[in-house]
């Protein structure tokens, strides 16, 4: 596939970008293509954040990125409500620890002891 002017941008932006577009414009295409330019750069512990609406566009755009064996360092691919749990609630409940004192009083703190 030859890439518009408007997707060759895209694959030439170097910085962060969001991109909306109608269905079957090639979105998928282009950001499967930028991502896996984008990766190789990438040290092991850096990713890339491509979140979708639906699970299935978000697997699709997953697959065909790291196709050929590309490594997905520490990247994430799904919906923002999957982002929100899996690298905001659950993190940031883990550090959350309840004590009761004698008093029956309810401590919540956020250190590790």
């Amino acid at each position: 596939m030859t890439p518009t002017e408007q997707q060759k941008a895209i694959l030439e932006c170097r910085e962060n970008l969001v991109v909306i577009a109608a269905p079957g414009s090639g979105k998928t295409f282009v950001l499967s293509e930028k991502i896996k330019n984008d990766i190789k750069e990438l040290l092991d512990y850096q990713g890339i954040i491509a979140i979708s609406y639906t699970n299935k566009a978000s697997l699709e755009l997953k697959n065909r990125s790291l196709a050929n064996g590309i490594s997905p360092k520490s990247s994430f691919f799904g919906t923002i409500d999957k982002f929100c749990i899996q690298d905001i609630i659950i993190p940031f409940g883990s550090l959350m620890q309840e004590k009761k004192t004698n008093d029956n009083l309810i401590i919540r703190s956020m250190n590790n002891s």
